[in-house]
């Protein structure tokens, strides 16, 4: 009899727990009775240091305060909509946000990414142009060449570059003097990118350069401020250089502007001149 009393104790408490979904919280992808819920974030860049940046989701708020990753406290269920915007912008610089909305898939959000560029000296349209471009090479190899025109450094904190469904975006404490050629590369290796030079920024696995009908966009708080775009195959193990004297970011959307480097640099037999000024094209 005791037994039985024991047994009918045991099987009361387990459908209790059963009723109450299992004790799982059901949050980020937590299992249980109840409904299974998943994260939305992504990552933070360009903010000052000492400075945040408010995000809203829905009625969900939260404070990033570093560059890096986030994620909202308030887990979403599957198909649930989302939209991610900057509820208060830092005192000294602008923020937008980038694959901001959606609905949730079968996993965490982590894909949403808040750009955030000076209110001072980021660059305007017309101060950035892209000046030369392998994408011919091995990946470790490629690389992508900006110059600055304006008289002035520029802040590239939060400047994001695109390509195809990629992007980058430009750390924050980097800054282009006046007139400089800074090289965008895969790899700040020396022995891994061919013997480049100097590496000002390194993409890594953000971006990939495809060698056919190759595009590419820089833009600032959400302003494109220069593009180039070339139609057919990009030249093998040479960089198309935009010529000296269409360095302007109206010119270079032209690609009869642009010819094939044949300046040998490095250590894997790669032509062009990066980080310096291109010539006059023949």
């Amino acid at each position: 009899m005791k037994n039985f009393r024991t047994l009918a104790a045991a099987l009361v408490a387990a459908a209790v727990l059963s009723d109450c979904g299992g004790g799982g919280s059901g949050y980020g992808g937590g299992g249980g009775g109840g409904t299974t819920t998943y994260t939305v974030g992504g990552t933070v860049a360009g903010l000052s240091p000492a400075t945040s940046v408010v995000l809203r989701n829905g009625t969900d708020t939260f404070n990033a305060s570093a560059n890096g990753s986030f994620a909202f406290f308030t887990g979403l269920a599957y198909l649930a909509s989302y939209s991610v915007t900057v509820d208060t912008q830092p005192a000294d610089r602008t923020c937008v946000v980038i694959n901001g909305s959606g609905t949730v898939p079968l996993s965490n959000v982590t894909n949403v990414t808040v750009a955030c560029t000076s209110n001072t000296n980021a660059p305007a349209p017309g101060d950035l142009v892209i000046t030369e471009v392998l994408a011919g090479a091995p990946a470790a190899q490629e690389w992508f060449e900006i110059t600055n025109t304006n008289a002035s450094s520029r802040d590239l904190g939060g400047v994001v570059v695109t390509r195809g469904t990629g992007l980058f975006v430009v750390p924050a404490g980097t800054s282009i003097p006046a007139g400089a050629f800074f090289v965008f590369a895969a790899s700040g290796d020396s022995t891994a990118n061919g013997g480049l030079p100097a590496v000002n920024v390194n993409y890594g696995s953000s971006l990939q350069l495809v060698n056919t009908n190759f595009s590419m966009s820089v833009s600032v708080a959400g302003t494109v401020v220069d593009s180039v775009s070339f139609t057919g195959s990009m030249p093998s193990a040479a960089s198309l250089a935009l010529s000296a004297s269409h360095t302007d970011p109206t010119a270079n959307d032209t690609q009869s502007n642009w010819c094939t480097s044949t300046t040998a640099y490095g250590t894997a037999g790669n032509k062009g001149t990066p980080g310096a000024a291109n010539s006059d094209c023949p």
